[in-house]
């Protein structure tokens, strides 16, 4: 769940056929839908480089409590091309608690 105006953390965790942590790849997270953008870099499209642990993660702010974000992770190979990492994923998006009016 993302609340409206505030900073919402993803994490995803790259590891092997073997289960082990996969450290320095990039990981490229994509927002397909919705009225959101990541508060790391103010775009739509941010790639972080995998911990040591195998996560990155990413921190999305939206403004649209109306509507839902979906987010694609992919890999970057060392070709420069792509490849999926699970299913695309869908969040809600949630009204922020009322703030005090002056």
């Amino acid at each position: 769940m993302i609340s409206t105006g505030l900073n919402s953390t993803i994490t995803a965790t790259i590891v092997d056929y073997k289960g082990d942590a996969i450290s320095g790849y990039l990981v490229r997270f994509n927002i397909t839908t919705g009225d959101a953008t990541f508060a790391n870099n103010g775009a739509t499209i941010y790639t972080p480089t995998t911990a040591s642990n195998g996560e990155v993660t990413a921190n999305i702010t939206s403004s649209n409590a109306s509507s839902s974000i979906s987010v694609n992770v992919t890999i970057v190979d060392e070709a420069g091309g792509t490849k999926q990492v699970g299913s695309l994923q869908t969040f809600t998006v949630t009204p922020s608690a009322a703030s005090q009016f002056a």
